[in-house]
């Protein structure tokens, strides 16, 4: 296999990793609005984290407000070979999920009646995918490791008593790993690379009335060009990778049914379609590989009650279709289709502090592959357990 030829097999993967780091727009931030299963966030939510759910409505916020945000990450992604490939074989993967950290920091302040600003920050990090290194599907992937860092100033304004608009500008750095093992071999060959990009959020709110809110967010591509080096046991090769990550559209609605209870929604678009194929070069070449993602659909509904002094008490539920079939599918990212089912806890221990906890388990699928190059190489199953807990604290200060 000519240089060129190893650089297209290791940037598929590369591609599917870097989707993973866009997450397909992960709605676990940290922040109270977990709770319900991110529905109707982008409607507005009464805490600093709104500059992240949609800025335009940061100037419903009062003053200067704080809130800070732990998460633990843990999943499971047990995969099952049906039937193999004579070269890579039919051993089961160890457990490929584990578990992951994340943190997250919000600040808004009110300039005047008309604008307010604030800024948003969030880091992940750990052990994405470790399938182990002998196993039947070693040749797509053995391990994936991923490190992301976003920091996003946002200002807002006030048009009139209904509209408000608002936009933020995101800085986003990358950095990825991923690992292969070829069949026959007992190597394992590696890619890394990383990226700094900008991207931008706009957020528009209505207030239709006191108990009815509506809002609208457009989040733009993350386009990142990961250079970096492909090495394997006797050479490297150094390659560059344009890997957009899918635009997407909220529409959003909270709608307050009395003193007790109230009820929130979200309706979604994620252009996917962007990665049905992705261009990529080394120094002398350049070719693209065909994905066949397609778009996909969000959808969440919450609610929240508010009847206990002090406390509010969130429940939700969200899912998004699947963005490739079980022929395209392959073992560095399995993305199916994804419910998940949110509770949440919120304490207002004054007028100035709060602090909550919240739950989400995501079922993600059975992540099928029925991936087939030929009788030598080919890998068909699916994942008997393949799910994810986020579990979340958060503090936040009023000033």
């Amino acid at each position: 296999m000519n240089n060129f030829s190893k650089s297209l097999s290791f940037l598929a993967l590369t591609l599917s990793l870097s989707t993973q780091a866009g997450g397909l727009w992960l709605n676990e931030y940290a922040d109270p609005a977990m709770g319900k299963a991110g529905a109707g966030s982008q409607a507005g939510v009464n805490d600093a984290s709104t500059v992240v759910r949609n800025p335009a409505t940061m100037g419903r916020l009062d003053g200067s407000q704080y809130l800070l945000g732990a998460m633990a990450i843990y999943s499971q992604a047990e995969f099952e070979i049906e039937s193999a490939g004579r070269l890579n074989g039919d051993k089961n993967p160890d457990d490929a999920g584990g578990l992951a950290p994340a943190a997250s920091f919000y600040y808004t302040h009110k300039i005047d009646d008309k604008w307010s600003w604030g800024i948003s920050s969030g880091a992940l990090a750990g052990s994405a995918l470790d399938y182990g290194k002998d196993w039947g599907g070693s040749y797509q992937a053995t391990s994936v490791e991923l490190v992301a860092v976003a920091i996003a100033p946002a200002v807002s304004y006030k048009v009139n008593d209904v509209l408000s608009l608002g936009a933020s500008l995101q800085f986003v750095h990358g950095q990825l790993e991923l690992k292969i093992s070829p069949p026959l071999r007992d190597t394992t060959s590696s890619i890394d690379g990383d990226d700094q990009i900008l991207a931008y959020q706009l957020g528009m709110a209505l207030k239709l009335s006191e108990k009815t809110e509506l809002g609208l967010t457009y989040q733009s591509e993350w386009d990142f060009t990961f250079e970096g080096d492909i090495n394997t046991p006797t050479n490297e090769v150094s390659v560059e990778s344009e890997l957009p990550l899918a635009q997407n559209v909220r529409l959003a609605i909270n709608h307050t049914l009395n003193s007790d209870f109230s009820i929130h929604a979200t309706l979604g678009w994620d252009d996917w379609s962007v990665l049905d194929k992705v261009n990529l070069s080394t120094v002398d070449n350049g070719a693209s590989i065909t994905t066949n993602w397609e778009d996909t659909y969000h959808y969440a509904f919450g609610i929240e009650y508010n009847g206990i002094k002090s406390w509010k008490i969130s429940s939700g539920i969200s899912y998004d279709t699947s963005p490739v079939s079980k022929t395209d599918r392959n073992a560095q990212l399995p993305v199916d289709r994804t419910m998940k089912y949110a509770v949440g806890l919120q304490k207002d221990y004054d007028k100035d502090f709060s602090y909550g906890v919240q739950f989400v388990y995501a079922d993600l699928g059975s992540g099928d592959i029925d991936s087939v190059t030929s009788d030598l190489i080919a890998l068909k199953g699916e994942y008997t357990q393949y799910n994810a807990m986020f579990l979340a604290f958060n503090a936040l200060w009023r000033y």
